[in-house]
C-alpha cells in the first residue's frame, strides 16, 4: 500500500488537473472517450441482435417452404404416375375405338 505525503497528489488527480488544447481536462476527455466506445459498442450489440432475429425469422421462412417443396415433391410424384396411367387407359381406350372403327367399316362394307 503506497502512501502519499502531504502535498503529494495522487496520480488521478494529476491527469484531472491536466488541460488539453481544448481547454477540457485530461480525465473528462478520457471519460467521454469512454462513454462514446461504450456508446458505439452498445450500439454494435443492438444492431446484432436485430440482424439475429432477422436470422431467425429468415430460417423460419426457409424452413417453411422447404417443407412446401417437399410437399410438392411427392404430389409431382403422385400425379406423375397417375398421368402415366391415364396415358395407358387412354391408349387402350384408342385401341379399342379402332377395333370397334374397323369392325363397324367391315359391318357396313358387307
Amino acid at each position: 500500500m503506497k502512501t502519499f505525503t502531504p502535498g503529494h497528489k495522487s496520480v488521478s488527480d494529476q491527469l484531472k488537473e491536466i488541460i488539453t488544447p481544448s481547454g477540457k481536462s485530461y480525465y473528462d476527455v478520457q471519460r467521454q472517450k469512454a462513454r462514446v466506445t461504450a456508446l458505439m459498442l452498445a450500439m454494435s450489440a443492438i444492431i446484432s441482435l436485430i440482424f439475429l432475429v432477422f436470422a431467425f425469422v429468415q430460417k423460419a421462412a426457409a424452413d417453411t417452404a422447404r417443407q412446401e417443396a417437399e410437399r410438392n415433391h411427392v404430389l409431382a410424384i403422385q400425379n406423375e404416375a397417375l398421368a402415366a396411367e391415364q396415358a395407358k387407359q387412354h391408349q387402350e381406350i384408342a385401341r379399342q375405338l379402332e377395333v370397334e372403327l374397323v369392325k363397324c367399316k367391315e359391318a357396313q362394307s358387307k
